[in-house]
Protein backbone atom coordinates (compact mmCIF):
# COMPACT_ATOMS: atom_id res chain seq x y z
CA UNK A 1 0.00 0.00 0.00
CA UNK A 2 1.48 3.67 -1.24
CA UNK A 3 1.70 5.73 1.60
CA UNK A 4 0.75 9.11 1.76
CA UNK A 5 1.96 11.61 4.40
CA UNK A 6 -1.14 13.81 4.25
CA UNK A 7 -3.76 11.32 4.68
CA UNK A 8 -1.76 10.18 7.85
CA UNK A 9 -1.68 13.67 9.02
CA UNK A 10 -5.63 13.41 8.74
CA UNK A 11 -5.59 9.81 10.12
CA UNK A 12 -3.92 11.31 13.21
CA UNK A 13 -6.50 14.05 13.76
CA UNK A 14 -9.39 11.49 13.64
CA UNK A 15 -7.54 9.11 16.17
CA UNK A 16 -7.03 12.21 18.41
CA UNK A 17 -10.95 12.82 18.59
CA UNK A 18 -12.08 9.41 19.07
CA UNK A 19 -9.68 8.67 21.76
CA UNK A 20 -10.85 12.16 23.90
CA UNK A 21 -14.72 10.53 22.76
CA UNK A 22 -13.23 7.71 25.60
CA UNK A 23 -11.42 9.83 27.54
CA UNK A 24 -8.15 8.80 26.85
CA UNK A 25 -5.43 10.69 27.23
CA UNK A 26 -1.14 10.08 26.48
CA UNK A 27 1.26 12.11 27.33
CA UNK A 28 4.45 13.12 25.32
CA UNK A 29 6.38 10.30 27.00
CA UNK A 30 4.18 7.78 25.63
CA UNK A 31 5.64 5.51 22.12
CA UNK A 32 2.11 6.68 20.83
CA UNK A 33 3.16 10.19 20.84
CA UNK A 34 6.67 9.57 19.79
CA UNK A 35 5.33 7.84 16.76
CA UNK A 36 2.48 10.52 16.37
CA UNK A 37 5.33 13.05 16.19
CA UNK A 38 7.20 11.68 13.37
CA UNK A 39 4.49 11.79 11.47
CA UNK A 40 3.65 15.32 11.74
CA UNK A 41 7.41 16.41 11.37
CA UNK A 42 8.06 14.21 8.19
CA UNK A 43 4.76 16.00 6.48
CA UNK A 44 6.35 19.62 7.51
CA UNK A 45 9.94 18.14 6.12
CA UNK A 46 7.97 17.33 2.70
CA UNK A 47 6.44 20.68 2.49
CA UNK A 48 10.03 21.82 2.87
CA UNK A 49 8.98 23.86 6.14
CA UNK A 50 11.33 22.06 7.88
CA UNK A 51 14.95 20.65 7.01
CA UNK A 52 15.75 16.84 7.21
CA UNK A 53 19.57 15.58 7.23
CA UNK A 54 20.39 13.66 3.76
CA UNK A 55 22.89 11.58 6.15
CA UNK A 56 20.23 9.80 8.40
CA UNK A 57 18.71 6.56 7.45
CA UNK A 58 14.61 7.68 7.09
CA UNK A 59 13.58 3.86 6.94
CA UNK A 60 12.77 3.88 10.69
CA UNK A 61 10.81 7.11 10.89
CA UNK A 62 8.55 5.88 7.57
CA UNK A 63 8.37 2.72 9.32
CA UNK A 64 6.65 4.05 12.38
CA UNK A 65 4.62 6.16 10.44
CA UNK A 66 3.43 3.68 8.05
CA UNK A 67 3.06 1.42 10.97
CA UNK A 68 1.24 3.67 13.56
CA UNK A 69 -0.98 4.74 10.12
CA UNK A 70 -2.35 1.18 9.47
CA UNK A 71 -3.37 1.18 13.10
CA UNK A 72 -5.26 3.50 13.44
CA UNK A 73 -6.77 3.22 10.45
CA UNK A 74 -7.97 -0.42 11.29
CA UNK A 75 -9.28 1.43 14.67
CA UNK A 76 -11.11 4.26 12.56
CA UNK A 77 -12.07 1.62 10.18
CA UNK A 78 -14.35 -0.46 12.97
CA UNK A 79 -15.34 2.95 15.13
CA UNK A 80 -18.75 2.64 14.41
CA UNK A 81 -19.55 -0.50 14.73
CA UNK A 82 -22.04 -1.37 16.72
CA UNK A 83 -19.73 -3.80 19.42
CA UNK A 84 -16.75 -1.33 19.06
CA UNK A 85 -17.17 -0.45 22.92
CA UNK A 86 -15.78 -4.27 23.26
CA UNK A 87 -12.50 -2.77 22.15
CA UNK A 88 -12.15 0.30 24.49
CA UNK A 89 -10.38 -1.65 27.29
CA UNK A 90 -8.01 -2.81 24.92
CA UNK A 91 -7.35 0.61 23.20
CA UNK A 92 -6.26 2.14 26.55
CA UNK A 93 -3.18 0.31 26.30
CA UNK A 94 -2.17 3.36 24.02
CA UNK A 95 -1.34 5.08 27.02
CA UNK A 96 1.86 2.68 27.21
CA UNK A 97 2.20 0.42 24.65
CA UNK A 98 3.50 0.31 21.03
CA UNK A 99 0.51 0.10 18.73
CA UNK A 100 3.22 0.28 15.35
CA UNK A 101 3.37 -3.55 14.03
CA UNK A 102 6.24 -2.39 11.89
CA UNK A 103 8.69 -1.84 14.60
CA UNK A 104 10.32 -3.78 17.36
CA UNK A 105 8.23 -3.07 20.49
CA UNK A 106 11.67 -3.50 22.37
CA UNK A 107 13.08 -0.18 20.64
CA UNK A 108 15.59 1.55 23.00
CA UNK A 109 14.75 4.45 21.50
CA UNK A 110 11.32 4.49 22.34
CA UNK A 111 11.08 2.30 25.55
CA UNK A 112 12.07 2.68 29.22
CA UNK A 113 14.05 -0.20 29.99
CA UNK A 114 13.28 0.26 33.63
CA UNK A 115 9.60 -0.38 32.82
CA UNK A 116 8.20 -3.73 31.64
CA UNK A 117 4.39 -2.21 31.01
CA UNK A 118 4.95 -1.00 27.65
CA UNK A 119 6.12 -4.29 26.44
CA UNK A 120 2.70 -6.27 28.11
CA UNK A 121 0.73 -3.15 26.72
CA UNK A 122 2.36 -3.76 23.04
CA UNK A 123 0.92 -7.59 23.52
CA UNK A 124 -2.44 -6.07 24.18
CA UNK A 125 -2.44 -3.93 21.36
CA UNK A 126 -1.42 -6.68 18.90
CA UNK A 127 -4.39 -8.43 20.19
CA UNK A 128 -6.47 -5.06 19.41
CA UNK A 129 -5.11 -5.46 15.70
CA UNK A 130 -6.63 -9.07 15.11
CA UNK A 131 -9.78 -7.97 16.91
CA UNK A 132 -9.99 -4.85 14.58
CA UNK A 133 -9.97 -7.31 11.35
CA UNK A 134 -12.26 -9.86 12.84
CA UNK A 135 -15.10 -7.52 14.35
CA UNK A 136 -16.39 -7.06 10.33
CA UNK A 137 -15.83 -10.30 9.21
CA UNK A 138 -17.45 -12.30 12.10
CA UNK A 139 -20.28 -12.11 14.44
CA UNK A 140 -20.30 -12.62 18.76
CA UNK A 141 -16.91 -10.82 19.03
CA UNK A 142 -15.77 -11.24 22.76
CA UNK A 143 -11.81 -9.87 23.90
CA UNK A 144 -10.30 -11.48 27.22
CA UNK A 145 -10.31 -8.68 29.74
CA UNK A 146 -6.37 -7.02 29.14
CA UNK A 147 -6.80 -5.94 32.77
CA UNK A 148 -7.70 -9.00 34.38
CA UNK A 149 -6.36 -11.61 32.07
CA UNK A 150 -4.52 -14.43 33.75
CA UNK A 151 -3.53 -16.53 30.62
CA UNK A 152 -5.14 -19.69 30.47
CA UNK A 153 -7.69 -18.07 27.79
CA UNK A 154 -7.51 -17.14 24.42
CA UNK A 155 -7.93 -13.73 23.28
CA UNK A 156 -10.40 -13.62 20.78
CA UNK A 157 -13.58 -15.43 20.66
CA UNK A 158 -16.33 -15.34 17.59
CA UNK A 159 -18.47 -17.09 15.69
CA UNK A 160 -17.77 -18.13 11.95
CA UNK A 161 -19.23 -21.17 9.54
CA UNK A 162 -21.47 -22.44 12.35
CA UNK A 163 -18.92 -22.81 14.85
CA UNK A 164 -17.20 -20.92 17.64
CA UNK A 165 -13.90 -19.79 17.14
CA UNK A 166 -10.80 -18.33 18.84
CA UNK A 167 -7.33 -16.26 18.63
CA UNK A 168 -4.40 -16.77 20.68
CA UNK A 169 -2.18 -14.15 19.81
CA UNK A 170 1.10 -14.43 20.84
CA UNK A 171 4.23 -11.80 20.54
CA UNK A 172 8.04 -12.98 20.69
CA UNK A 173 10.53 -11.25 22.92
CA UNK A 174 12.94 -12.99 22.51
CA UNK A 175 16.48 -11.35 20.77
CA UNK A 176 16.87 -13.85 17.94
CA UNK A 177 14.27 -16.65 16.59
CA UNK A 178 14.34 -19.33 18.88
CA UNK A 179 12.36 -22.17 17.80
CA UNK A 180 11.67 -23.59 21.10
CA UNK A 181 10.17 -20.14 22.20
CA UNK A 182 8.04 -20.63 19.05
CA UNK A 183 7.38 -24.34 19.80
CA UNK A 184 5.85 -23.49 23.30
CA UNK A 185 4.22 -20.04 22.69
CA UNK A 186 2.20 -22.50 19.81
CA UNK A 187 1.78 -25.02 22.59
CA UNK A 188 0.42 -22.83 25.44
CA UNK A 189 -1.90 -20.95 22.75
CA UNK A 190 -3.20 -24.17 21.10
CA UNK A 191 -3.98 -25.06 25.10
CA UNK A 192 -5.75 -22.46 25.54
CA UNK A 193 -7.73 -22.78 22.75
CA UNK A 194 -8.43 -26.44 23.21
CA UNK A 195 -9.78 -25.71 27.30
CA UNK A 196 -12.23 -22.87 26.00
CA UNK A 197 -15.46 -23.31 24.74
CA UNK A 198 -14.29 -22.64 20.78
CA UNK A 199 -14.74 -25.59 18.34
CA UNK A 200 -11.83 -24.46 16.30
CA UNK A 201 -8.81 -21.75 17.02
CA UNK A 202 -5.78 -20.64 15.40
CA UNK A 203 -2.26 -19.31 17.19
CA UNK A 204 -1.21 -16.40 15.52
CA UNK A 205 2.56 -15.25 16.38
CA UNK A 206 4.13 -12.05 16.39
CA UNK A 207 6.76 -11.77 14.68
CA UNK A 208 7.62 -8.04 14.84
CA UNK A 209 10.43 -8.00 17.58
CA UNK A 210 12.94 -10.04 15.32
CA UNK A 211 12.14 -9.47 11.52
CA UNK A 212 15.87 -7.92 10.09
CA UNK A 213 13.86 -4.85 8.71
CA UNK A 214 16.23 -3.19 6.64
CA UNK A 215 16.85 -6.96 4.81
CA UNK A 216 12.84 -6.17 3.40
CA UNK A 217 14.20 -2.31 2.54
CA UNK A 218 18.03 -2.46 2.25
CA UNK A 219 20.36 0.84 1.29
CA UNK A 220 21.57 0.00 -2.54
CA UNK A 221 24.83 1.95 -2.04
CA UNK A 222 26.22 0.68 1.22
CA UNK A 223 29.92 1.40 0.02
CA UNK A 224 29.53 5.34 -0.58
CA UNK A 225 27.63 5.73 2.58
CA UNK A 226 30.10 4.25 4.76
CA UNK A 227 32.25 6.95 3.18
CA UNK A 228 30.19 9.96 3.90
CA UNK A 229 27.60 9.82 1.19
CA UNK A 230 24.00 10.22 0.58
CA UNK A 231 21.51 6.69 1.09
CA UNK A 232 20.02 5.82 -1.79
CA UNK A 233 17.46 3.05 -0.81
CA UNK A 234 15.93 0.62 -2.83
CA UNK A 235 12.34 0.84 -4.83
CA UNK A 236 11.07 -2.54 -5.67
CA UNK A 237 9.32 -2.95 -9.43
CA UNK A 238 7.95 -5.66 -8.01
CA UNK A 239 6.17 -5.71 -3.93
CA UNK A 240 6.31 -9.91 -4.84
CA UNK A 241 9.71 -9.71 -3.76
CA UNK A 242 9.75 -7.77 -0.43
CA UNK A 243 6.81 -9.52 0.45
CA UNK A 244 8.68 -13.06 -0.02
CA UNK A 245 11.14 -11.92 2.53
CA UNK A 246 8.69 -11.85 5.20
CA UNK A 247 6.42 -14.77 3.92
CA UNK A 248 10.54 -16.64 4.07
CA UNK A 249 10.49 -16.54 7.87
CA UNK A 250 7.27 -18.71 8.46
CA UNK A 251 8.48 -21.11 5.71
CA UNK A 252 11.59 -21.46 7.49
CA UNK A 253 10.40 -21.73 11.16
CA UNK A 254 8.60 -24.50 9.77
CA UNK A 255 11.68 -26.33 8.32
CA UNK A 256 13.61 -25.25 11.71
CA UNK A 257 11.30 -26.99 13.81
CA UNK A 258 10.53 -30.30 11.71
CA UNK A 259 14.20 -30.51 11.97
CA UNK A 260 14.36 -29.62 15.33
CA UNK A 261 11.75 -31.67 16.91
CA UNK A 262 10.51 -33.84 14.79
CA UNK A 263 7.19 -34.70 14.10
CA UNK A 264 6.25 -36.49 17.47
CA UNK A 265 5.87 -33.48 19.62
CA UNK A 266 3.98 -31.37 16.62
CA UNK A 267 1.74 -34.34 16.09
CA UNK A 268 1.04 -34.03 19.93
CA UNK A 269 -0.93 -30.32 19.08
CA UNK A 270 -2.15 -31.04 16.17
CA UNK A 271 -4.05 -34.38 17.67
CA UNK A 272 -5.73 -31.86 19.76
CA UNK A 273 -9.64 -32.03 19.02
CA UNK A 274 -9.42 -27.69 18.08
CA UNK A 275 -5.82 -28.06 16.49
CA UNK A 276 -6.21 -26.67 13.10
CA UNK A 277 -3.10 -28.64 11.53
CA UNK A 278 -0.56 -25.34 12.67
CA UNK A 279 -0.26 -21.35 13.46
CA UNK A 280 0.62 -18.44 11.62
CA UNK A 281 3.07 -15.95 11.83
CA UNK A 282 2.52 -12.06 11.35
CA UNK A 283 5.42 -9.69 10.23
CA UNK A 284 4.67 -6.39 9.13
CA UNK A 285 7.52 -3.74 7.43
CA UNK A 286 8.14 -1.06 5.33
CA UNK A 287 9.82 -1.46 2.04
CA UNK A 288 10.30 0.81 -1.23
CA UNK A 289 8.45 0.59 -4.25
CA UNK A 290 8.28 2.26 -7.85
CA UNK A 291 5.00 3.91 -8.73
CA UNK A 292 4.71 5.58 -11.87
CA UNK A 293 8.58 4.98 -11.60
CA UNK A 294 8.91 6.94 -8.70
CA UNK A 295 10.23 5.76 -5.18
CA UNK A 296 7.39 5.68 -2.39
CA UNK A 297 7.17 4.03 0.38
CA UNK A 298 4.99 1.62 1.12
CA UNK A 299 3.68 -0.97 4.09
CA UNK A 300 4.01 -4.81 4.10
CA UNK A 301 1.25 -6.66 5.85
CA UNK A 302 1.63 -10.26 5.39
CA UNK A 303 0.09 -13.80 7.90
CA UNK A 304 1.75 -16.58 6.58
CA UNK A 305 0.43 -20.08 8.13
CA UNK A 306 3.38 -22.44 9.15
CA UNK A 307 0.99 -25.52 8.19
CA UNK A 308 2.28 -29.34 9.46
CA UNK A 309 -1.13 -30.22 8.49
CA UNK A 310 -2.84 -28.52 5.52
CA UNK A 311 -5.30 -25.87 6.72
CA UNK A 312 -8.94 -26.75 5.98
CA UNK A 313 -11.37 -24.85 3.73
CA UNK A 314 -13.24 -22.72 7.13
CA UNK A 315 -9.71 -22.06 8.57
CA UNK A 316 -8.56 -20.92 5.22
CA UNK A 317 -11.87 -19.02 4.95
CA UNK A 318 -11.58 -17.01 8.35
CA UNK A 319 -7.65 -16.36 7.52
CA UNK A 320 -8.69 -15.03 3.98
CA UNK A 321 -11.49 -12.33 5.49
CA UNK A 322 -8.63 -11.47 8.37
CA UNK A 323 -6.06 -10.48 5.37
CA UNK A 324 -8.72 -8.83 3.74
CA UNK A 325 -9.57 -6.36 6.29
CA UNK A 326 -5.53 -6.24 7.00
CA UNK A 327 -4.90 -4.94 3.23
CA UNK A 328 -7.96 -2.33 3.59
CA UNK A 329 -6.44 1.40 4.89
CA UNK A 330 -9.68 3.07 4.50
Amino acid sequence: MIYSLESAAERLASFDTLLAKYGIRYDKTSVFYKSAYHILEMLEAHKRTIEINEHEDLRPLFREALGLNDFIAKILNVQTHRNFDRLVPHLKKITKGSPVLTVSATNKDLLDKNDRKPLDDSNKLFELYLACLALPEFDNLVLDDPDNAKGDNPDLLFDAFGKKWAIAAKVLHTETIKLESIYKNWDKGSDQIEKCVANKGIVFISLRNLIEYNDVWPIVNDKEVEQGGIRYYAAFQDIAIPTQILEGYGLAIRKGMLDEFGETPIHSINSRPSSVGGFVVACQSATGVLFDLNPMPAILKVFTGVQFAPFDDEVLGVLCRLNHQMQITN
